[in-house]
């Protein structure tokens, strides 16, 4: 999984449902079947698929077939390494994020000249 804003925004949209991050704290546990989910959850099958679907396109879980079933696991060493190179970037995420290249000038300048009246505040 790249170190990207796109990538952590997918990562943060996936986990910010309630159910979603239920499941995969769950799916932290074991290896479960849909029908298994939809028991414990109380949710319709295709409801379950949705939100697992979401997950796994986060890259926060992984699938394996065993015959007809299709048995879903979370895959916490690819989070632990996201936010790994998360926490990483925190310290400078205007080099660690290409995307927020284009902030790092816009912010130098407005340090050498503020010209908005909270950036002069701040400096007293």
């Amino acid at each position: 999984m790249e170190n990207s804003l796109a990538t952590l925004q997918k990562v943060f949209e996936a986990l910010g449902q309630e159910i979603r991050l239920r499941l995969f704290l769950i799916l932290c546990t074991n290896s479960f079947c849909v029908c298994e989910l939809e028991e414990l959850f109380h949710v319709s099958q295709p409801a379950i698929s949705r939100h697992l679907n979401i997950l796994k396109e986060a890259g926060l879980v992984t699938d394996t077939r065993k015959g007809q079933w299709v048995f879903y696991r979370a895959n916490p060493e690819e989070l632990k390494t996201l936010l790994a190179g998360f926490a990483e970037g925190w310290r400078e995420p205007l080099r660690a994020f290409g995307e927020m290249e284009e902030f790092g000038e816009k912010i130098q300048a407005l340090a050498q000249n503020p010209k908005i009246p909270c950036a002069l505040e701040r400096e007293r």
